[in-house]
């Protein structure tokens, strides 16, 4: 029994680390559940396209130098203390990508409003700005090795959307 209770503590926060992932996924799950019963068949494929959008759009945008913060960055602050050049460069990325993606999504508005079958761009810009944020903390906090809250910031953002969910009403 004692072997147990070492094993646990000695793996304490990574144990805690997972259980809020699986928490966050279970959230996720829920939210799922709340929005195909909230929405019609025409307003669930309005959300499924506009969804993909964001997808994509932070995929290729943004998330790909995520994998940089945390190698690059991990490896920063062992050797230096701190992730300073790694944090910088990766704002500069994100910066940029901003950027050219609002222009983008002023440039093409219509379009997109098209594509969707709603006038929804301006929310997906902003759906976008606030994954972008969330993705960014949430990388930034496993670099410096607060993986804990890091996964309290992912749990954070569901609980928020699901609460979204659940009080207003969705008349696209």
């Amino acid at each position: 029994m004692n072997k147990l209770l070492g094993f646990i503590r000695a793996r304490q926060k990574f144990i805690l680390f997972s259980v809020i992932k699986a928490i966050v996924m279970i959230l996720s799950l829920l939210t799922n559940i709340f929005i195909v019963r909230k929405l019609s068949v025409n307003d669930f494929g309005v959300f499924s396209i506009a969804l993909m959008l964001v997808g994509l759009i932070t995929t290729f945008g943004f998330s790909w130098s995520s994998s940089s913060i945390l190698y690059y960055g991990s490896k920063e602050r062992a050797k230096y203390g701190s992730i300073n050049k790694t944090f910088w460069a990766r704002n500069i990325i994100i910066s940029i990508s901003l950027v050219l993606t609002t222009i983008l999504f002023v440039v093409f508005n219509s379009s997109i409003n098209d594509y969707i079958g709603m006038d929804l761009s301006l929310l997906i810009l902003i759906w976008l700005y606030i994954s972008v944020a969330e993705d960014y903390l949430s990388q930034y906090y496993l670099a410096i090795k607060k993986q804990v809250f890091s996964s309290l910031l992912s749990i954070t953002a569901k609980v928020i959307y699901l609460i979204l969910i659940l009080v207003f009403d969705f008349d696209v």
